[in-house]
């Protein structure tokens, strides 16, 4: 495996460390043609199998090569680099292995957010004959590495593709387990390469008008351009040029899927009858008579490349952050833009959190020092902490796909359950208005006025179906004729959140026997191998979390008598699942045992 090196590449080649990389994997100069990019490639093969010696097979390399997160967003501003640096030094605390990457070139400042205020190397001498490894830097926070880009000179913010392919390429060679990549605002070429090649995309947006709405157009330009070198991109480029105007400018995943299935002729060329091939059709259809149409058959093939862009839209799953929230109200916010996106868009969008505006951001990038180091305590650390571990618990194919035929039932647009009460309707009612208004920030750049309207008048019919007992029975027959719901059952108490991340990655469970003396820091360890976050905790027992806190820290003098941390004790101890009895007898031996506060 190919080792960090902090030093200068001079002590790490006298080291002997690294070895050389065989074949010229240099940037693809101006003029060259595509057999000398298939030439490098296959250069840049020889290097990878060089690195891997020893007779490793491909599913080991496979194995070995790191996750790489990209952190986009789209417009400048949102928090995204404070994003990306913090997740990066979080893992590094589990005992991961990291590789920070600013990829935000022309505008790089990671080594800033992670304390590494002059770094020796730079991106962009991997455009030429370096090697990304050699470039990797120990950052300050213990097992985080960063590759920087502060240095790099002023025609680095415009790469070539060849060269931005280059860097992606090198990404697989990086011994690490995840790899970070803090990427450009906006929706440039490269920045959209960079998000589709990741493993996890990740977009960070504001609770305003004008973030949310980039945010709709990074992911609509986003899944167009991963159709862009595909047969079937090409039958989505002629229905999109056939289409009309769209709010946002850029036609939705679900509006493409809906025009391809109801289209009655073929649009492409006559001779396209090898795209027709590449999305299950026999490609006879696409000749046509002769003159012009194509008959029955085109319709086949549309509904062949329907399928097609259904399969890649539920293969694409962007996930968002919600940053900089300073009420209940922007709280509610980022889930409901994670909503309206799959509804209106068709995207399986998952939602991460969200973090908590917080001075603290302001005090450590001023002092140019890590967040999570610096103010571990700070409200939006724990909110980091949380979007991280929801971050880990993410698998391969995650995730419900997005039923892109049919039309919702009236519960799934209220967002109730069959069995929900009137007043859980009324409640659901009026929440789903304030969501959906007009001048509410959700819809921008997602409906025009006639298809709010429709919407509208939409919810309205299914409120005044769902609220009208009779004719409530009459729609749960049709809806559910294999039985009607009827068990009206009131909304459970909502348990904690248990993050589902593997017991490898979780911090080790301490060991309770019979001669176990619990204290505050003992409880907290077991909070934090079971995947609880504290403010869980104090949602779901409606206990202050300053008390909380003290328990854990056992800051004595901060809690109240004795008889009402008994009965904080006791509800916090049913979420972990302990003794009650054991802890609270052995907790308030410690806490009457402590030292009184002096008197002033």
């Amino acid at each position: 495996m190919l080792p960090y090196r902090a030093i200068d590449k001079t002590s790490v080649e006298r080291a002997g460390n690294l070895g050389e990389m065989p074949g010229d994997i240099g940037a693809v100069g101006k003029g060259q043609t595509r057999r000398g990019v298939c030439t490098w490639r296959q250069n840049w093969r020889n290097a990878a199998e060089c690195a891997y010696s020893g007779g490793v097979s491909e599913a080991v390399k496979e194995q070995q090569k790191p996750r790489v997160v990209a952190v986009a967003s789209g417009k400048g501003g949102t928090g995204k680099s404070l994003v990306a640096a913090n997740i990066g030094i979080f893992l590094a605390t589990l005992g991961k292995r990291i590789v920070l990457l600013d990829g935000a070139t022309g505008c790089a400042n990671l080594h800033v957010l992670t304390g590494l205020h002059r770094p020796a190397s730079t991106l962009s001498e991997a455009c030429g004959d370096a090697a990304l490894t050699d470039l990797i830097e120990l950052a300050p926070v213990p097992g985080l590495h960063l590759i920087s880009g502060a240095n790099d000179p002023v025609w680095a913010a415009d790469l070539r593709p060849s060269q931005s392919w280059q860097l992606r390429q090198a990404l697989a060679q990086l011994d690490a387990e995840y790899v970070v990549v803090d990427l450009n605002p906006g929706m440039s070429a490269q920045t959209l390469d960079w998000f589709l090649a990741a493993d996890i995309g990740v977009l960070v947006t504001l609770p305003e008008p004008t973030s949310v709405q980039l945010s709709y157009r990074f992911m609509r330009a986003a899944f167009l351009r991963c159709l862009r070198s595909d047969n079937v991109g090409r039958a989505v480029r002629q229905t999109v040029w056939q289409m009309a105007p769209v709010e946002g400018g850029i036609p939705s995943p679900r509006d493409i899927y809906h025009r391809l299935r109801g289209m009655p002729v073929w649009v492409l060329d006559e001779d396209d009858d090898e795209l027709a091939a590449s999305a299950g059709g026999d490609g006879d259809g696409l000749n046509g008579d002769g003159d012009g149409h194509h008959g029955a058959n085109g319709v086949d093939n549309n509904a062949n490349i329907a399928a097609a862009v259904a399969e890649r839209i539920a293969a694409f799953r962007p996930y968002l952050i919600m940053n900089c929230v300073r009420s209940k109200a922007d709280m509610e916010l980022g889930r409901a833009v994670a909503a309206a996106a799959r509804w209106r868009l068709g995207l399986p969008v998952g939602y991460l959190g969200h973090l908590e505006y917080d001075e603290a951001v302001w005090a450590a990038v001023r002092r140019g020092r890590p967040l999570l180091v610096e103010h571990p305590e700070a409200r939006v650390s724990k909110c980091l902490e949380k979007v991280t571990r929801r971050l880990l618990a993410i698998r391969p194919n995650s995730g419900e796909p997005v039923a892109l035929d049919g039309a919702h039932n009236y519960y799934e647009l209220l967002e109730v359950e069959p069995t929900a009460s009137f007043e859980d309707i009324r409640r659901a009612n009026r929440r789903i208005r304030e969501l959906y208004g007009r001048d509410s920030i959700v819809v921008g750049g997602l409906y025009t006025e006639a298809e709010l309207d429709e919407l509208h008048a939409t919810l309205d019919e299914a409120y005044g179906t769902l609220m009208d007992a009779a004719k409530r029975r009459a729609y749960d027959r049709a809806l559910f004729p294999e039985g009607i719901p009827t068990e009206v059952l009131p909304l459970p108490r909502s348990a904690p959140v248990r993050v589902e991340v593997p017991p490898s990655e979780r911090p080790p469970m301490p060991t309770i026997d019979d001669s176990t003396v619990f204290s505050g820091g003992l409880l907290k360890q077991v909070r934090e191998a079971q995947g609880i976050d504290l403010r869980d905790i104090a949602e779901h027992t409606k206990i202050g979390m300053s008390y909380l806190e003290s328990i854990e820290d056992e800051n004595f003098a901060k809690l109240p008598a004795a008889v009402y941390v008994r009965g904080f004790l006791v509800e916090y101890v049913k979420v972990l699942g302990l003794d009650s009895e054991r802890v609270v007898e052995h907790y308030l031996a410690r806490y009457r045992g402590a030292p009184k506060p002096a008197e002033s």
